[in-house]
Formats: structure tokens, sequence, C-alpha cells
């Protein structure tokens, strides 16, 4: 597991990377085993898991993207501060 993430074996593609191009962006099962040169089967395998174990993995998603929004509030991009400092 990359990240202590679920991922395809032999792959360093999350189950969370199917899943968000599956729910979020509405793509086909062979659309995402072409874009990562994945089988039908790594997909619908993906897919599985995240079903037989939604609830602990979504918990564990919501407490990163939450940890995620943290950090973005208490260290402000570099980008914005330069913009901020008239570009220092």
């Amino acid at each position: 597991m990359m990240e202590n993430q679920p991922q395809i074996e032999g792959r360093r593609i999350r189950v969370k990377d199917i899943v968000s191009r599956f729910e979020s962006l509405g793509m086909s099962a062979n659309e995402i085993a072409d874009t990562y040169d994945l089988t039908l089967p790594d997909v619908y395998s993906a897919l599985a898991f995240y079903h037989l174990n939604q609830k602990s993995l979504r918990e564990k998603w919501d407490a990163e993207q939450a940890q995620v929004a943290k950090l973005k509030k208490e260290i402000p991009s570099k980008i914005n501060r330069a913009e901020f400092h008239g570009g220092r």
C-alpha cells in the first residue's frame, strides 16, 4: 500500500484515484483502464474493494481532506504571500 493507501497490486495507482474517476468524474471502467493502462479486472477489483470497505475508506479520506484544509489555513501559499507582499 502506498502511503498506507490501498492500491492496484504492482502499480502506484490508489483505489482512491479509481473511485474518484468513477464517481466524481463519471469515467467508465473502460476509460479508467485506458487512462491508467490497467485491465478491466484491475478497475473492477479496486471498485469492489472500495464498496466492501466504503465506510472505513470514506472516514479515512474525509480525515485526510480535513487535515489538508487545516494545513492550508495554517500555512499560506507562497504564491499568495508573494502577491500580498508585492512579489517578495
